[in-house]
C-alpha cells in the first residue's frame, strides 16, 4: 500500500510537511509477505474506490515492487 499525506497551515494554506509510506503485510509466523486479511482487504478496496479519482500527488515517489525470478 502506497500512502502520501500533506498538511497545509490551517489559516495561510502553505505545505507545512509531506509524509510518504509504504506498506505490506507481514506473516508473523513465516516472516515474509503474506496476503492482507479478507477484512482488511474489503477496506482497502473501499479507500482505493474512493481515491481513484483523486490526482496523484506531484512529489510522491515510485511504487517499491518486487520483480519475481522466470
Amino acid at each position: 500500500m502506497h500512502i502520501f499525506h500533506s498538511m497545509y497551515h490551517a489559516e495561510e494554506g502553505w505545505l507545512a510537511a509531506t509524509n510518504e509510506l509504504l506498506m505490506m503485510h507481514i506473516d508473523y509466523q513465516s516472516r515474509r509477505p503474506a496476503p492482507w486479511r479478507e477484512e482488511t482487504m474489503r477496506r482497502l478496496d473501499a479507500l482505493a474506490t474512493a481515491h481513484k479519482a483523486l490526482p496523484k500527488p506531484e512529489k510522491a515517489g515510485r511504487v517499491i515492487g518486487i520483480r519475481r525470478k522466470p
